[in-house]
This record gives structure tokens, sequence and C-alpha cells, in this order.
């Protein structure tokens, strides 16, 4: 899913509920790319932290009010290891 689609999605129902479906999506998006791409490289799977990093980023520009790290934090705290990839 795009980042306009989230923020649409978001501004029709803007809770903190609908934030945290949105945040647990795009890391199971991150899952799931990495499965597609077969990654076996930390760098690889940086990249694609970082791609979803960036489409979170660009959701809170869409989104006035929204937490541009929240996405990080929240990556942070369900998968711990990922603050020493991507810190």
């Amino acid at each position: 899913m795009k980042a306009k689609d989230y923020a649409q999605r978001y501004k029709t129902n803007p809770t903190d509920e609908t934030l945290i479906d949105i945040v647990q999506e795009m890391i199971m998006e991150t899952k799931t790319l990495a499965e597609q791409r077969k990654i076996t490289t930390e760098s690889a799977m940086i990249a694609i932290i970082r791609q979803q990093d960036e489409k979170w980023k660009a959701f809170c520009r869409l989104c006035s009010g929204v937490n541009p790290k929240f996405f990080k934090l929240a990556l942070h705290h369900l998968i711990p290891v990922s603050a020493q990839l991507y810190p």
C-alpha cells in the first residue's frame, strides 16, 4: 500500500487505533518484502527498513500531527535487533 492510501485511511478515522493498525501493517510489509526479495544480507534488510521508514515519513507529511519517528520506534520495540541495524 502507498503512503497516500494510508493517509486517506487515517484521515477517514484519525484515531490512535488506526495509527497503530497502520504501523503494524507497515512492519508486516517489511517482513513480506524481505521474504519476497529473499534477502540474505544485513545491508539488504537495512534497505527494506529504510524504504518503509521513508514511506512512513511520506505518510506523516500527509497527516499533520503524526510522529515521523513512530514507525522506527515501533519497529525497535517489536523487533529489538532492528535497533542495531537501523539506529
